[in-house]
């Protein structure tokens, strides 16, 4: 979906000027590399690709701008929030013995090169949790353990992995997803994001939501004013009495590129280079099959498969010099 008509209504209340930037397959294809050579880590956020492209834009014009990171973590503005706690007030009394057996399950048919057993595999790894925490954990994985597209053992001991129910336990489950984020997504992807693209193009990037002041706000609000039938109830609030409702109330949209038209277009022979390409961590012939099923059809795959590639264009990057 296009925003510029919205990028419009707000320019011209606020009275600023607006300047166009549309991020196209050529100038993907184009500072692909830069891009890689910028996130010196394996990082797979496909708003990278706009983001870095929009900073190198900017800084043509100013040298210090404003992001709005923080808003959705601090007011409620994923409706993963509302739909992982309403997803485990359904499940959380499924007996523990037929969890354990679902998990089983999902693990000894997940990965199969049949679509109905994946299928069957990613119902009964749904129905496994046994807590909360573990529905977050899948909701902002692109790979489910039961996949087996990596060894979960490698991966043990990060931020991600930490469990903070005891802590929190005494903070709804809007407010414990909430910071979760705020201790994990926030810094380690968002963050990363803006900062790297901003600085590879010598542009600063100022978060004002993250001021301590508007954060220590934020959380003394009670959850009515965080989530109330809709994300960002008080932010909402706010802006609706300067702009329209279809503006305010429109459906979340996130900053990412038409990645699936991008990597079955100019991007489809680098793309496929690398899911062709030997690796001592990932099998071969199950990249080959992924990048197989995207190119008929399959864009479900799309995120999945760009985990994947920003991984081997990484690696081949930063170790095959």
């Amino acid at each position: 979906m296009n925003e510029l008509n919205f990028a419009k209504e707000i320019a011209k209340k606020l009275r600023t000027e607006n300047i166009l930037k549309y991020v196209s397959q050529e100038d993907c294809l184009k500072e692909i590399n830069n891009i890689i050579k910028a996130y010196d880590e394996p990082f797979s956020d496909p708003s990278q690709i706009p983001t870095f492209i929009l900073c190198k834009f900017v800084k043509k014009k100013i040298t210090v701008a404003l992001s709005g990171e923080g808003a959705d973590e601090l007011f409620g503005g994923y409706p993963r929030y509302k739909n992982i706690s309403s997803y485990w007030k359904k499940t959380r009394n499924i007996p523990d013995f037929f969890k354990s057996l679902s998990s089983k399950l999902s693990l000894l048919v997940g990965s199969s090169d049949y679509s109905l057993l994946r299928s069957i595999g990613k119902k009964m790894r749904k129905i496994s949790h046994k807590d909360i925490e573990s529905i977050y954990n899948d909701e902002m994985s692109r790979w489910r353990p039961d996949e087996k597209m990596y060894n979960s053992k490698l991966l043990k001991n990060t931020l991600f992995d930490i469990r903070f129910d005891n802590k929190w336990a005494e903070y709804s489950h809007l407010r414990y997803l909430m910071i979760k984020d705020i201790l994990t997504y926030l810094p380690s992807n968002l963050l990363v994001k803006t900062d790297r693209a901003s600085m590879s193009n010598s542009l600063e990037i100022r978060s004002p939501y993250l001021d301590d002041e508007i954060v220590n706000f934020a959380w003394s609000l009670p959850d009515e004013y965080i989530y109330k039938n809709e994300e960002k109830v008080i932010l909402k609030s706010i802006l609706r009495e300067k702009f329209s409702e279809k503006l305010v109330f429109r459906k979340k949209q996130g900053f990412e590129p038409p990645l699936y038209k991008w990597l079955t277009g100019n991007l489809n022979e680098w793309a496929r280079d690398l899911m062709h390409s030997d690796d001592a961590f990932l099998n071969k012939k199950k990249c080959i099959k992924l990048m197989e099923r995207l190119e008929k059809g399959e864009n479900k795959l799309t995120y999945k498969i760009w985990t994947i590639i920003m991984f081997k264009a990484w690696k081949n990057f930063h170790f095959s010099k």
